[in-house]
């Protein structure tokens, strides 16, 4: 478990540093700060910047129990397979 939590916090640090500056691109416009008729703008570049969030804060928790879960149960069939042969 211990080794699982080292190796997530891994992968979390480079993601993470990745993906930090993408929104900020994104900031003047969701904060209407373009000139103009930017309604549209502004709301697709807050859905944009709460899409990189979800998923920068997602990825780093989804991933590691996604793999958790697929290596369990193919730990699962291996054991079934190797029981049912004789």
């Amino acid at each position: 478990m211990l080794r699982e939590l080292l190796e997530s916090r891994l992968f979390a640090e480079p993601f993470s540093q990745r993906s930090g500056g993408h929104p900020a691109p994104a900031l003047p416009v969701a904060l209407s700060f373009s000139g103009g008729d930017s309604s549209f703008r502004q709301l697709m570049a807050i859905v944009v910047i709460g899409g990189l969030m979800t998923s920068t804060v997602l990825s780093p928790v989804a991933l590691p129990v996604i793999f958790t879960f697929v290596d369990d149960f193919l730990g699962l069939l291996k054991l079934l397979v190797c029981l049912t042969q004789p």
